[in-house]
């Protein structure tokens, strides 16, 4: 009872911020977040409300996908393509297509119509590592794998470790 009453009163708080939030206030204002176990998120992570882009710490390179080309890392643009919505509820959505991130075994990480499967739920778990700059691991529910760019393999899901290739940051 009590995690439901955090949890609704962590939803009623982000819902007032992004209403009452101007686009000067959005860029110091923090994200109250709470998703299972994990506590709240620290104030700055890229100060996006809405749709941001996902930055990979050991490639650069940002989340991407497309029709043509699928879910990928590629150079970041400012196009549609790289802009997601994390709902706090789990689920990262692209801006472009509308398609989740999807991790099972089976399949593997992929971009897939949203469904609402246990498949694309993902928790953020944040690494203040660096003082100027929040880092977010993407964790998968399904799978307990995380979000992993690196240079010979590409965007893949992986265990957990300490590189810097599982670790993004928003802007």
């Amino acid at each position: 009872m009590r995690r439901m009453f955090a949890v609704a009163v962590a939803a009623i708080t982000v819902a007032a911020a992004l209403t009452a939030a101007t686009p000067q206030a959005a860029d110091a204002a923090p994200i109250p977040v709470r998703i299972g176990k994990q506590s709240a998120a620290p104030t700055q992570w890229g100060g996006c409300f809405t749709w941001c882009a996902f930055r990979n710490r050991a490639t650069k390179k940002c989340l991407d996908d497309s029709f043509r080309a699928g879910l990928r890392t590629f150079p970041c643009n400012g196009t549609d393509h790289q802009r997601w919505r994390y709902d706090f509820t789990g689920y990262l959505v692209n801006q472009n297509t509308g398609r989740c991130i999807d991790d099972s075994i089976q399949h593997g990480l992929r971009a897939f119509p949203c469904n609402g499967s246990v498949y694309q739920r993902w928790v953020l778990n944040f690494n203040n590592r660096l003082p100027a700059m929040t880092y977010i691991h993407f964790g998968s529910q399904s799978t307990g794998r995380f979000m992993d760019d690196s240079f010979p393999y590409g965007l893949r899901a992986f265990p957990r470790n300490t590189s810097d290739y599982q670790l993004f940051w928003a802007h």
